[in-house]
């Protein structure tokens, strides 16, 4: 499972890209969080790597509905997604998300051992000092 929210779907999406050049057989399931439509980077990409993967999914969440673009509206939730038992979960976006979703994950039984993060953004520590 790669979730992330704007742009922590860089990273994401190379892993994703990763799998599809290597033919990977790999259940895929791809979760985007986003403030509207527009604003989600490498999304024409994300879509066409989801759609060469024999079994994936792509679910998205916007802030901002969009009328053209079927997504969840909102902030992502796990709560109605189905995580494979044996999911190995990756998470990207801002540190709040990544809590979220971490907490979220381990809720609906993910053994944090299975879930890897990348705190993609600014050096928080650089920022305190």
């Amino acid at each position: 499972m790669l979730a992330s929210a704007g742009i922590g779907c860089t990273p994401l999406a190379s892993i994703l890209r990763s799998l599809v050049e290597t033919g990977s057989e790999r259940e895929v399931l791809v979760l985007h969080a986003e403030s509207t439509i527009e604003r989600w980077a490498l999304r024409e990409q994300i879509r066409a790597d989801v759609a060469i993967l024999e079994i994936s999914e792509l679910e998205l969440w916007l802030e901002v509905p969009s009328t053209r673009d079927p997504a969840h509206a909102g902030f992502m939730s796990l709560q109605n997604v189905t995580i494979p038992a044996d999911a190995s979960v990756y998470l990207c976006g801002p540190l709040s998300f990544m809590r979220m979703m971490r907490a979220q994950a381990l809720e609906a039984g993910v053994p944090a051992r299975s879930i890897h993060y990348e705190a993609f953004g600014p050096d928080l520590w650089l920022a305190s000092a």
